[in-house]
């Protein structure tokens, strides 16, 4: 559930935002959505590791860290300057289109959350390895070989 508090916040801001295009409303929506994103998101992001092996962790957090927020940016300034500096431009279709991205995170967050509260009533980790002894094995079949 907490996952999904910040997705349907987001939808929120944008549907008033859109509806109520001033520059105070959009200061509000900003101002409230990045206390919000640093106070609720990140935690509840961060929860979702739990589950996961730390060589998942590690390369997941590495993707998101440099590609998946790079290309978020570039993808926004894109829409920015696509607008050739007219505002109503920008606000229709980066309306539009930070809509259909916020309906889709808030769907993405319902099923992460479903997936977390299945693997943490497994005990399951992502990642982890379950049979060592079959790691090993065929280790010392991979040795054998080169030994031959």
């Amino acid at each position: 559930f907490t996952l999904t508090i910040f997705p349907v916040l987001l939808v929120l801001a944008i549907t008033v935002s859109y509806l109520n295009p001033s520059l105070w409303v959009l200061f509000m929506a900003v101002s409230s959505l990045k206390g919000l994103s640093y106070a609720l998101n990140e935690p509840c992001k961060e929860m979702l590791y739990m589950v996961t092996s730390d060589s998942i962790k590690f390369k997941a957090k590495a993707w998101i860290d440099v590609f998946g927020s790079r290309c978020a940016k570039g993808f926004g300034s894109i829409i920015t300057g696509s607008s050739a500096g007219n505002p109503k431009m920008l606000v229709t279709y980066g309306s539009l289109t930070i809509f259909i991205i916020s309906i889709c995170l808030l769907g993405l967050s319902v099923i992460v959350g479903k997936e977390f509260r299945k693997l943490v009533r497994s005990g399951k980790i992502v990642g982890e390895v379950e049979d060592l002894s079959s790691c090993w094995e065929g280790l010392e079949l991979s040795n054998r070989r080169v030994e031959i």
